[in-house]
This record gives C-alpha cells, sequence and structure tokens, in this order.
C-alpha cells in the first residue's frame, strides 16, 4: 500500500465520528500529495504518465482509496440510520457519494 493511502487508512481507523475523519482524510490527502508533487518533479511525471497509459498500480490505488472513502461513508450513513433524526444534506450526500462509487465500478 502506498504512503497516500496508508495515511487514509490510519485515518479511517481513527474513532472520531465519521463526518470529521472525512474531512480530515479529504485535508490530509490533498496536503500529502499537494506537498509530494510540488517537491518531486520525476514522481510527479511518473504518475502522470502512468495515468495516461491506464497502468494497474493507478487502478489499484483508486480502488484502496474508494475502498476507505466507501467505509467511512457507509459508517457515516450507519450512524445516522440508528438516529430518531437524519440530517438531510448529510443523508443526501452520502447516498450522492455512495451511487457515484458503484456506477464508477468501484463500489462493492
Amino acid at each position: 500500500m502506498d504512503s497516500t493511502a496508508e495515511l487514509a487508512l490510519t485515518i479511517a481507523r481513527r474513532s472520531t465520528p465519521p463526518s470529521e475523519k472525512l474531512e480530515e482524510l479529504l485535508t490530509a490527502v490533498h496536503h500529502h500529495n499537494k506537498t509530494k508533487l510540488l517537491h518531486d518533479r520525476q514522481m510527479h511525471d511518473l504518475i502522470v504518465a502512468a495515468m495516461q497509459e491506464n497502468r494497474p498500480v493507478i487502478k489499484v490505488h483508486a480502488e484502496q482509496m474508494m475502498t476507505i472513502l466507501e467505509a467511512i461513508i457507509r459508517e457515516g450513513s450507519k450512524r445516522a440510520s440508528s438516529r430518531s433524526k437524519i440530517p438531510p444534506k448529510r443523508a443526501c450526500l452520502s447516498k450522492f457519494v455512495l451511487k457515484s462509487l458503484e456506477r464508477s465500478g468501484y463500489a462493492r
């Protein structure tokens, strides 16, 4: 597993609420990738080439990240459905993201 997926998995395993995990994960991954790719031009070029050539390593990484994101969103959905009142915006967003994952073929 690459360092970005390891970072995401570490955050996903925390005992904080799913909404906090999701926010922290997206912010941390963005910061990690931005820092890494801005300072390492060779790495940036390798990733761009791998994406353009549809290399399997890119698909594996995307699947790892989608699995982690999906788990956090599902955790949030389960917690919300166990409450008497589901915040409409969060419930709608979760359903949208999960449907998008399913359509993209990443959701299991």
